[in-house]
């Protein structure tokens, strides 16, 4: 009754969307019987499989993620501010203009948006190339490169799964990652912003760590290792700045491992860590890194040093500003955290990352947490007083405060009434909010100048 009601007030909103709703549906009932099928053998062949309770929940997560994230993308009347940019490059680059994706230009060029007086710096063409087919479907380009971002976000509801499920050791641990993520804010935001690139990076930085936590044992077999190389360069072209965070979080963990988890065998695991992040660079080195070297020595590293001087002698600013100073980086980053994760979110994820961290049989994931955790700081820093990174290190936790949340929740949820209660009433919170932004972000937000 009260959907009917909904549908009587807001009939018009629901009539220009109803083909393109209907649409979705259809290619999701012919889509996730599909997938399902897909990721349930490709789960038995790693010793992964979902028990069946877990499948259902986490399939009807998904189907949720899927509806809300690719039905609001959808929704006609929703402005998405860089879409039009990213599709203009794509365009450029079909007209025959195909040195605008690969050479440094302005797309590359570091300005006042991240408080840089000049330079460049790879702007990696890997998601422009990829929605180039795109344009050979019946819907414009802008909506199809939405369309695929939002699929990536969805598809790492199952990375989430795969390394809640192993790490914490509890498959509904993994389910608890998931569904949390689904619920999270913060990703809305992403999708509305638009910055493709970004999403496609963080894409390609949690399925490098996935498989590093699924097959790091392994990772110097000959089967395994041309594998591990294959996601390292994914994660390295994807996205250069998230491609950065994510080798950082590899060379953190070397010490870390090494002084906190020995164990047989460490050497060449670390070895394979190490070779495969220097390969994989060396192989991006000479498919597009190296039309950049000459600028970055030339223009952005003197850029670099005038912003650090600047910014360590100069007065020190409080304002909402992430480029004035270090602190006015670090309190306008702190304000987006806390808006889209959530004073009470942020709380959750730092007790569930304590219970993993003291548990003893968790004891062997303990250098990767630390690492993941550790690249926030220095991520941090870098950001206020070298180049604003504007938010895409807060982006890199995600994955992280989702693990840790999903991990307390599964614990509460697990012991008692009162624990189901607390976990309800937090996924209802951040549900809530979520539903509020994002439809703030397709009906109101840039629609009126």
């Amino acid at each position: 009754m009260l959907i009917s009601l909904g549908i009587v007030l807001a009939r018009l909103y629901v009539t220009i969307y109803t083909p393109r709703l209907a649409g979705l549906l259809m290619v999701l009932a012919l889509l996730l019987p599909l997938l399902r099928r897909a990721v349930r053998l490709s789960l038995r062949r790693i010793g992964m499989e979902m028990p069946a309770g877990v499948e259902r929940a986490f399939w009807r997560v998904t189907a949720l993620a899927a509806l809300v994230k690719l039905g609001g993308t959808l929704y006609p009347h929703l402005i998405v501010l860089d879409a039009r940019p990213h599709a203009y490059r794509v365009y450029r680059f079909l007209s025959g203009e195909t040195d605008s994706l690969f050479l440094p230009g302005s797309y590359s060029h570091l300005g006042w948006t991240v408080g840089l007086e000049g330079g460049q710096f790879p702007y990696s063409p890997l998601f422009h190339l990829l929605s180039v087919p795109l344009t050979l479907l019946p819907i414009p380009l802008p909506l199809g490169m939405g369309l695929l971002a939002g699929a990536l976000d969805v598809a790492r509801n199952l990375l989430l799964y795969l390394l809640g499920a192993r790490i914490a050791g509890r498959p509904r641990a993994g389910l608890w990652a998931a569904l949390l993520y689904t619920l999270l804010p913060a990703p809305y935001y992403l999708l509305s912003w638009g910055n493709y690139p970004t999403q496609l990076g963080l894409f390609a930085a949690l399925l490098t760590l996935t498989f590093l936590v699924l097959k790091g044992e392994r990772l110097s077999w000959r089967k395994v290792f041309p594998g591990w190389l294959g996601v390292l360069i994914f994660a390295l072209l994807s996205y250069t700045v998230i491609g950065a965070m994510t080798a950082l979080l590899l060379l953190l963990l070397l010490p870390l491992e090494a002084t906190l988890a020995p164990s047989p065998g460490q050497r060449r695991r670390l070895g394979a860590i190490v070779g495969g992040l220097l390969l994989a660079e060396g192989i991006v080195f000479l498919l597009y890194h190296s039309n950049f070297s000459t600028y970055l020595w030339q223009e952005t590293l003197p850029a670099v040093v005038r912003a650090v001087t600047g910014k360590v002698a100069g007065p020190t600013s409080l304002e909402v500003d992430p480029r004035l100073s270090l602190l006015s980086n670090w309190v306008a980053n702190w304000i987006f955290t806390r808006n889209h994760l959530t004073e009470m979110g942020l709380l959750w994820a730092a007790l569930g990352l304590l219970v993993l961290l003291a548990e003893p049989a968790r004891r062997r994931w303990r250098p990767f947490l630390l690492a993941w955790l550790l690249t926030f700081p220095l991520l941090a820093l870098f950001s206020g007083l070298v180049a604003d990174l504007v938010l895409k290190h807060v982006f890199f936790l995600f994955p992280l405060f989702c693990l840790g949340a999903g991990t307390l929740a599964e614990a509460l949820w697990r012991r008692s009434p009162a624990g189901r209660a607390a976990v309800f009433l937090f996924s209802c919170l951040l549900g809530g909010i979520s539903l509020v932004r994002w439809l703030e972000y397709i009906l109101v937000k840039r629609h009126f100048v």
